[in-house]
């Protein structure tokens, strides 16, 4: 073991040391059997070493076969590793030997449900909640087993429990707003997609949201190409009736001015749109133009191919139009090499 472990791990003991005396344990060794081995398995999680883990695990618990807490951090790196069926009996003995702790209950049911056994996951997660009902874990994964039986007033419940305790947990929020509209809650169902890209902005999910959010007719948020790159940005919004840009539109403006600096050969259109004031459009178009320069240091006005019109927008989503008085839309001119 390298010096820094052996240290980490001494360190460590000598802490548990402490809790153990301070609280007066009667079978002193089964204790600190039990607070070492926690130690260590969560220490071989964390710095991946699942396979030292196992091998070290596997034999403490042939050696201690009462030690609860080396069946369940065995079974966590048996998880780790992609390998469920290893995990299974591990969780199930650390079940029987920890029958009060709800992790334990909590990844018994991730094995059951990587095994397909669904029943049993369900039953798994229900057990971790009635012993501790704000395990957040196990109440998210519950709701997503009730999501895979599209079974969405039951999952919604479960999903709101969590943003009650956690406002910003984002597979909640994601999925409160999957459940509301399959429930055809439309009105809710769009501001929970754009309170989940308030908060996420970024990623596949953020794609995901924002393609459900335009399905309704709302562009406050928009999917672009950059490159060969989607992301999401927020609406461009100036002040009413003028060419100045709001605050909020800022970090969208950079976030393109990043890509063109990266890639100084990707040219972009800028497309603004007014109804019925088409020189407004220009000024827009021009003032998005410096921003973007004026905030990026590498990039150019010549990768920027400004276009205005004194009309709606039509915006296509799934077959059907919607018409946008105001917009502003960025389209990657095509090329040979862009990326």
């Amino acid at each position: 073991m390298p010096n820094a472990s052996r240290s980490k791990v001494l360190a460590g003991v000598a802490i548990c040391l402490g809790w153990i005396f301070l609280a007066g344990c009667a079978n002193l060794q089964t204790r600190f059997d039990s607070v070492l081995t926690s130690y260590q398995g969560q220490r071989y999680l964390e710095e991946h070493e699942y396979a030292l883990g196992v091998e070290d695990l596997s034999h403490r618990l042939k050696q201690q076969p009462d030690n609860g807490a080396a069946a369940y951090w065995l079974g966590r790196l048996y998880l780790a590793q992609e390998h469920p069926s290893k995990a299974l009996p591990a969780l199930q003995k650390a079940v029987e030997l920890k029958p009060q702790y709800a992790d334990a209950h909590f990844w018994l049911g991730v094995a059951h449900w990587a095994m397909m056994d669904f029943e049993k996951e369900r039953l798994a997660y229900e057990r971790a909640l009635a012993l501790e009902p704000d395990h957040t874990q196990a109440r998210v994964y519950l709701g997503h087993h009730y999501v895979d039986r599209e079974q969405w007033s039951l999952a919604l419940i479960h999903y709101r429990r969590v943003l009650d305790e956690e406002p910003g947990h984002p597979s909640a929020l994601f999925y409160t707003a999957e459940c509301l509209e399959q429930l055809g809650r439309e009105q809710s169902a769009r501001q929970a997609w754009k309170a989940y890209l308030d908060r996420y902005p970024d990623g596949g999910r953020a794609l995901e949201a924002t393609r459900r959010l335009n399905g309704f007719g709302d562009f406050s948020y928009r999917n672009i190409i950059l490159g060969k790159r989607q992301v999401t940005i927020e609406k461009i919004r100036f002040e009413q009736g003028t060419a100045t840009l709001k605050s909020s539109s800022l970090p969208s403006l950079d976030l393109i001015g990043a890509n063109l600096e990266r890639r100084s050969d990707l040219r972009l259109h800028v497309i603004v749109y007014v109804q019925e004031d088409a020189a407004l459009a220009r000024k827009r178009a021009q003032a998005i133009e410096e921003a973007i320069v004026q905030r990026t240091s590498g990039a150019d006005s010549e990768q920027l191919l400004l276009s205005w019109f004194g009309q709606a927008e039509t915006i296509t989503v799934d077959g059907e139009r919607f018409q946008e008085p105001r917009s502003v839309h960025f389209v990657t001119e095509a090329g040979p090499d862009v990326s």
